[in-house]
């Protein structure tokens, strides 16, 4: 169901720009564009930018996912030249971005390749090409994608990442919103992202984010992000998973709306050189930090 004010957009004629999203708030506005996890799409989003009415936001379904499946993924390249050509046709520029996972791979593609489409980027979920066991990851994936064929596997594996509205894995007829050999392209791609691979540098306001909960990798990139992006600043979110920002809309739109305004951080995120171990008992996942508010340091 849509939000009050929101509407759809299909795809174009033009392959490049075949993405389906959702637009929610005044045209007018300083544009959002919220880029969404593997195996999920927009509509992820859509409680966090419905808590942010007064920007324009645009939540895309990325190839191979929801109304965009028939656009192929075709890798994380081809995926932000997508989004871009439709935020160059659409949409006034530069927009913030937003991305979980697949959708921060995306977003980094994007700001690297189309860098004057884009003023600031909010990335939580992603490493910076230090996995480790990438063979064991890879063949994990390739043996598990297949299981994503059934619901309650797609419900039990968004619980184990902090995101409790299960019913984001699937679409209204409890069919997944990705095939699973998109799912396991995703996952490979991810793996073989490797910062120092994007096709130019970073320059852009970007404020880079984990979940204490999140898998090492991803908390460990943190400073590997502020010494490579100038003027990076990165934190962690207390008791927080992979998708932290799914499962508390609040926490996440103060966070969106902080960094986009005038770059304060929360004192609830931890400093990136201070990263708190996981938490030992899931169940706190379920109860976000306090949302205060302290200044980014310059």
């Amino acid at each position: 169901m849509l939000g009050s004010g929101a509407h759809e957009t299909r795809g174009c004629c033009r392959a490049v720009a075949m993405l389906s999203g959702l637009h929610t708030g005044p045209k007018d506005a300083p544009s959002v564009v919220f880029l969404h996890g593997g195996g999920l799409t927009g509509r992820s989003f859509q409680p966090v930018a419905d808590r942010l009415p007064e920007f324009h936001c645009f939540l895309p379904d990325l190839p191979g996912h929801g109304l965009s499946r028939q656009l192929p993924f075709q890798g994380l390249r081809a995926a932000a030249d997508a989004v871009s050509e439709v935020i160059a046709d659409q949409m006034p520029t530069p927009v913030h971005l937003v991305g979980l996972s697949l959708g921060g791979f995306v977003a980094l593609h994007l700001m690297a390749r189309r860098r004057t489409l884009v003023a600031s980027a909010l990335i939580s979920g992603v490493h910076a090409g230090n996995m480790r066991h990438i063979g064991l990851v890879n063949l994990a994936i390739r043996l598990s994608y297949p299981a994503m064929r059934i619901k309650a596997l797609r419900d039990a594996s968004a619980r184990a990442n902090g995101v409790h509205q299960t019913d984001l894995m699937s679409d209204t007829d409890g069919q997944p919103h990705a095939s699973p050999k998109t799912v396991r392209d995703v996952g490979l791609a991810a793996v073989k992202f490797r910062l120092q691979a994007l096709s130019g540098p970073i320059h852009h306001p970007t404020l880079f984010v984990a979940g204490q909960n999140e898998l090492r990798p991803i908390r460990e990139a943190l400073p590997i992000f502020q010494s490579v992006v100038p003027g990076a600043q990165a934190g962690v979110i207390a008791q927080g998973g992979h998708g932290w920002c799914l499962g508390w809309p609040d926490l996440a739109a103060a966070l969106v709306r902080a960094w986009i305004s005038d770059r304060t951080l929360p004192v609830w995120l931890h400093p990136s050189h201070q990263v708190p171990m996981p938490a030992s008992s899931p169940q706190h996942a379920r109860k976000p930090p306090e949302t205060e508010q302290r200044k980014a340091s310059p």
